[in-house]
């Protein structure tokens, strides 16, 4: 057990890490944890530019492979083959980033529109196709802090700039600060906020900077359709 004072600090810091109202409604979450079927959760959806990375000679050895279906290293990502199937049904494509055959992480990218596999949107992305859609980037634990997310996300700003994009947009959990703080550092603009709650298999979600008020759905399968436009 921690001492009153070192716990009050750690709430502070807490707090001032994860902002009043995500670290309010993370300790809610955790609270009703442990009544099944029940979850909240809050997404920031962000819109960051598509802009050249810095010239590096770090990561040489790395290198990018797009991969389709049929790919061996798809059994490695770490999702079910259902979430993938849906992606590729999508048109999303992946980029991956290898030591000669050894998976290092992967980047994924969406274009016109995108669909959450366990979450109720459906993204709608202007048809110019100035904005694009990027999800599940991850890098492996022990190579964090080396040179495979700068070429992963230079491959992908490649590809991005080639069709045309202008921004890449994509929703971050206001549970994980880290990952908010990075896209920041990256140029991100947040477009709105949107509440998630589930009751079961009753789903209820609002955003008030997207226009969203509180709807709910009973709907085993329910898609709510955001469209997503470039920051003002």
């Amino acid at each position: 057990m921690f001492p009153p004072i070192k716990l009050w600090q750690r709430l502070v810091r807490a707090k001032r890490e994860y902002g009043r109202t995500d670290f309010f409604l993370l300790c809610l979450q955790r609270a009703i944890g442990w009544l099944p079927g029940v979850r909240i959760e809050r997404h920031h959806l962000v819109a960051q530019p598509v802009a050249a990375p810095k010239a590096s000679h770090r990561g040489r050895h790395i290198v990018i492979r797009q991969l389709d279906r049929s790919a061996d290293a798809l059994r490695l990502i770490t999702r079910i083959p259902e979430e993938l199937d849906d992606r590729f049904d999508q048109g999303a494509i992946c980029l991956a980033a290898f030591n000669g055959d050894e998976l290092l992480g992967w980047i994924w990218l969406a274009f016109n529109r995108f669909r959450d596999f366990e979450e109720p949107f459906l993204f709608v992305l202007p048809e110019n196709g100035e904005i694009a859609w990027d999800l599940d980037v991850f890098v492996k634990p022990e190579h964090r802090l080396g040179p495979v997310f700068p070429r992963l996300w230079a491959a992908a700003t490649e590809e991005l700039e080639r069709r045309g994009a202008r921004w890449t947009a994509s929703t971050i959990s206001g549970f994980n600060p880290a990952s908010l703080a990075a896209h920041r550092r990256l140029g991100a603009h947040t477009l709105g906020v949107i509440l998630v709650i589930r009751l079961g298999r009753l789903t209820g979600l609002a955003s008030r900077q997207l226009g969203i008020p509180l709807t709910w759905a009973w709907q085993k399968v329910y898609r709510h359709r955001i469209e997503v436009n470039e920051p003002a």
